[in-house]
């Protein structure tokens, strides 16, 4: 069993509550679509019971991202925006510890621009459809944090700068 002290109703709990707490002040209002779908794909490159590596791509900018289920009870999610060739890339990272219910986002002081969010968005819709159970309503836990964080981070308020910072759930077991 992967979560040996904490049932996946538990896990789930936690990762939904966690996520719930950290709604920002103000709803981003952005018309987050694409007027040609065939300007966007997503291409998963590595995808196992532990690991999933991909991209996605739009007419002007790449999305990487990677979710890896480390030890039973932690997932580290890294995402890094390009558009080259006319920014330098932004590596964005969230480190859940879902034993002790805490989460660490580190965005290096980045603000995503409407592209970013846009693929964000698409992307988080993509995988969801790719790894939803249909049967069971079920994700696997490491696709289900890195489908959470990305649309997370697309919420973002306009401006809002993605700095570093540790969040503790108030969660009691």
């Amino acid at each position: 069993m992967l979560f040996p002290k904490l049932s996946m109703k538990v896990v789930f709990i936690a990762s939904t509550s966690i996520l719930a707490q950290l709604s920002f002040s103000e709803a981003s209002n952005l018309d987050l679509s694409y007027s040609d779908e065939s300007q966007f794909q997503v291409v998963i490159k590595t995808d196992t019971d532990r690991k999933i590596l991909g991209a996605s791509s739009s007419a002007t900018s790449v999305v990487k991202f990677s979710t890896d289920l480390s030890a039973p009870n932690e997932v580290a999610v890294k995402v890094t925006f390009d558009s080259q060739p006319t920014s330098e890339p932004i590596d964005f990272s969230a480190n859940y510890n879902l034993s002790d219910f805490t989460i660490v986002f580190d965005g290096k002081g980045a603000v995503l621009q409407r592209h970013y969010k846009l693929l964000l968005v698409n992307t988080s819709e993509q995988l969801l459809k790719k790894y939803l159970d249909p049967q069971t309503g079920n994700l696997p836990l490491h696709a289900r944090m890195l489908i959470q964080t990305m649309s997370y981070w697309s919420k973002a308020p306009e401006g809002f700068r993605h700095i570093k910072r540790e969040i503790q759930s108030s969660i009691s077991r």
